[in-house]
């Protein structure tokens, strides 16, 4: 708004929608990966394809733009939800035809990005990882890390009291989440298992770091 009281929603509306997206994963029960690449990479770029086999190719790209639409929206509705609340401006039936239509809008829009979220979710259930780029953009799945790095022998867990654990402490996805992030360090990895946990993976100079659980979000996660 003009005193800027919420200039962080657009953010966290971002991040919400990530929270969806693996909400619907746990939901499966099935588990899967999903990794995040800056959203310059296409499938053919080698700094892809060298480090991830993808069994299916593909450019399923609605989710970033029914979000902005999305925020558009909730701008306009808001812009003319306070000034008929507070008495600045009458309620004609011009006006209240517009409120009504920019409502009903909101809600269309919101179950698309729903059911987009759900679309993403359901590609973890191919054996193999899904690549996103981080304006949700899938370039594919099925994908089977084939990075290697020979200096990563350990992940270091992401909280107060550092602390390293090997990685043959873990099963295969988690392994190839860590392979994958150890040899870019502009990627972020989501692990999801089956009985629901989640864990997140990101590479900091020469560590790879660990958040063992994120189930701390508005849903669940």
């Amino acid at each position: 708004d003009k005193d800027c009281h919420d200039d962080g929603y657009p953010h966290r509306f971002f991040t919400d929608f990530l929270e969806r997206i693996l909400y619907y994963v746990r939901l499966r029960k099935h588990g899967g990966s999903i990794l995040v690449v800056p959203d310059y990479l296409t499938h053919l770029d080698s700094r892809l394809t060298d480090r991830v086999a993808l069994k299916y190719p593909c450019k399923y790209d609605y989710a970033w733009k029914s979000l902005i639409e999305s925020l558009s929206r909730q701008r306009r509705y808001y812009d003319l939800y306070f000034p008929l609340s507070d008495g600045t401006l009458e309620l004609t039936q011009a006006r209240f035809r517009e409120f009504h239509s920019l409502s009903y809008d909101e809600d269309e829009v919101d179950s698309s990005i729903t059911d987009i979220a759900q679309t993403i979710a359901s590609l973890t259930s191919v054996d193999g990882a899904v690549v996103m780029t981080d304006r949700f953009r899938v370039i594919g799945f099925g994908g089977e890390v084939i990075a290697t790095s020979t200096s990563l022998h350990s992940v270091t867990l992401a909280d107060d009291r550092p602390n390293t654990i090997p990685i043959e402490s873990f099963g295969t996805r988690n392994r190839s989440a860590f392979r994958f992030c150890s040899s870019f360090e502009e990627s972020v990895a989501f692990v999801v298992s089956q009985d629901g946990g989640a864990k997140a993976v990101k590479r900091v100079g020469a560590e790879v770091l660990l958040w063992p659980d994120i189930n701390t979000g508005v849903l669940g996660l």
